[in-house]
């Protein structure tokens, strides 16, 4: 048996100021998330809220005197699922757009929707994922060196590495037609591979934000550094790869 905890992070800015639109945040429940074996749907769960939570701003710098209005909810979704180890393996998907249109390091961005995924490996005997320890801050200063520990634990002792990479599209803009694989929110999701998101030139999943120097992540520590040299929204994605005995 398995326990899975979803965590989907909104803007809940009212709309005329650039957040998200009032019925995409109450349509974000239930969650659909697709079970897959291999690349075979085995089962489609419809789970509620758990809990729905206003994250704090986590910004204290003297370089913020006049912070922009902020508001981001953490909804929670949590179910329990039982897979017997089998040799294809498990990938739990769930799919929703659609992301911050005045992204700049994305093309796209107000019709690029995300695909968030688990997958279990084959044969797993009951492991556990590493999860992150801190939440990051909405806001941080332009032309000011920039620090956060984005390193994660891993409760059965296997060892960590850290990546930027690339987020994953999934759902679109589409409303015809409904729940379909371009919609908003599909029901059933698509299975695995998922194609990556693009990102506008110069940005990369490797070069995400303006900043001299560059944003970089340490592959041992997870800490990411850099100064940011441009304002706006940026979209970053931080991959943890779990080890044992040098397997991943």
């Amino acid at each position: 048996n398995y326990e899975f905890t979803l965590d989907v992070y909104r803007d809940c800015r009212p709309e005329s100021q650039g957040g998200g639109t009032p019925g995409a945040l109450i349509d974000d429940a239930p969650a659909i998330i697709g079970i897959f074996r291999g690349n075979q749907t085995l089962k489609v769960r419809n789970v509620g809220t758990d809990t729905i939570n206003i994250v704090p701003p986590l910004f204290a710098n003297n370089c913020l005197l006049n912070p922009p209005i902020r508001c981001i909810s953490r909804i929670r979704f949590r179910f329990i699922e039982n897979l017997p180890p089998h040799p294809d393996g498990y990938s739990l998907v769930y799919q929703r757009c659609c992301r911050n249109a005045s992204t700049l390091n994305l093309r796209n961005a107000g019709t690029t929707g995300n695909s968030f995924l688990c997958t279990i490996p084959p044969n797993d005997n009951c492991g556990n994922s590493a999860r992150f320890k801190n939440v990051p801050p909405q806001i941080i200063c332009i032309n000011n060196p920039f620090v956060f520990d984005c390193s994660a634990i891993d409760i059965d002792g296997d060892s960590l590495s850290y990546s930027f990479c690339a987020g994953l599209q999934g759902g679109g803009s589409s409303p015809s037609p409904p729940n379909g694989p371009n919609s908003p929110k599909p029901s059933p999701p698509l299975g695995p591979p998922y194609l990556n998101i693009q990102y506008r030139q110069p940005y990369s999943a490797f070069n995400p934000v303006s900043a001299n120097p560059n944003f970089s992540i340490n592959p041992v520590t997870g800490v990411i550094t850099g100064t940011p040299t441009l304002q706006g929204i940026f979209a970053l994605s931080v991959c943890c790869r779990e080890w044992r005995n040098g397997v991943l």
